[in-house]
């Protein structure tokens, strides 16, 4: 995560201290793992959600030390999308008490995913991005992208259209966001860390759908869902 020079001293050193936190519980327990001769590199429920709650303090964070930017609210609408993403993981780790998360999962991360995108678009017409044309190819191409995922690795005729037509509108939505992100990302070099981040969110929740859906399933497959996920 990259800090900008211009936030003030205090939420600086803040935000260095929450990123070395955050890497230390994303490197820490399959270290850990390894140092007592017991390699487990999936990290505990605690630990998931505790990688979680450290990224939306981040952003809060960061939406202080920012205060006065003239970037639209955008800070502010990251901070809700990452909260929406955090009880996502609440409810994904089966701690919100339902027996079938994945729908009400889909139905907050979407949530959080439209967030986003209200805040690329405020952050575009602050910063003065109009090229339209890079974010609708961008969209465009990830939408096609994001359909022949769910077509090739995801659908599957026994779960019943809910589950089949949720997951395919759901990779649209993770689709539009990613595409904008490209799009930003072609008109400002700045964004394409954005741009890594909404790839990597499309191959978490492929690889999630698969599983939840056609019980595709592999060694490290829940660690490589996380990984993708938690970076994105």
């Amino acid at each position: 995560m990259m800090i900008p020079r211009q936030i003030p001293g205090a939420f600086r050193t803040l935000l260095c201290s929450l990123r070395a936190l955050f890497l230390l519980l994303l490197l820490g327990w399959p270290v850990w793992s390894l140092v007592r001769g017991e390699p487990d590199y999936m990290w505990p429920l605690p630990v998931r959600l505790g990688e979680s709650a450290v990224l939306v303090v981040c952003a809060f964070a960061w939406a202080l030390g920012t205060r006065g930017w003239p970037l639209g609210g955008y800070p502010w609408l990251l901070l809700g999308g990452m909260t929406l993403g955090h009880l996502g993981d609440w409810n994904i780790g089966r701690m919100l008490g339902l027996s079938q998360p994945v729908v009400l999962g889909m139905m907050i991360f979407g949530a959080g995913h439209i967030l986003y995108m209200i805040g690329y678009s405020r952050l575009a017409s602050a910063l003065a991005l109009h090229d339209r044309r890079a974010v609708a190819t961008g969209i465009a191409i990830y939408l096609v992208v994001a359909t022949l995922m769910w077509w090739l690795l995801v659908q599957n005729p026994e779960k019943g259209p809910v589950m089949n037509l949720g997951a395919l509108g759901y990779g649209l939505l993770l689709g539009a966001m990613g595409g904008w992100a490209a799009g930003l990302a072609a008109q400002d070099c700045r964004f394409l860390g954005l741009a890594v981040g909404g790839v990597l969110f499309m191959v978490s929740d492929v690889i999630l759908g698969a599983e939840a859906l056609r019980g595709i399933q592999w060694d490290l497959q829940g660690e490589t869902i996380w990984i993708t996920y938690i970076v994105g």
